[in-house]
């Protein structure tokens, strides 16, 4: 299956067709692509100010990497869901 390459308005990103390599990962490749679509928007003089995100301790040191000073806000409804699965267990 191919997908198209997301393309954020205002960067000097060409959109282009790349395969799907997500099919048998644990997941990884989430953390990969945040890196590469950060650096590109750092790269381009964007400020991102909040990642609102599910407690992904990779992916929140990924968004501090570039953006320090923004702020990580956890999803309520990730929260609240994955409460729900600890008091379970």
């Amino acid at each position: 299956m191919n997908i198209t390459e997301v393309v954020l308005p205002g960067l000097p990103i060409e959109p282009k067709q790349v395969q799907d390599t997500t099919e048998g990962t644990s997941g990884g490749a989430e953390g990969d692509m945040l890196e590469e679509v950060l650096s590109k928007v750092n790269a381009a003089n964007f400020v991102v100010k909040e990642l609102i995100t599910d407690k992904d301790s990779t992916t929140n040191a990924i968004f501090c990497k570039h953006f320090p000073e923004g702020t990580v806000t956890y999803c309520s409804n990730h929260c609240t869901k994955n409460l729900h699965k600890q008091l379970e267990n």
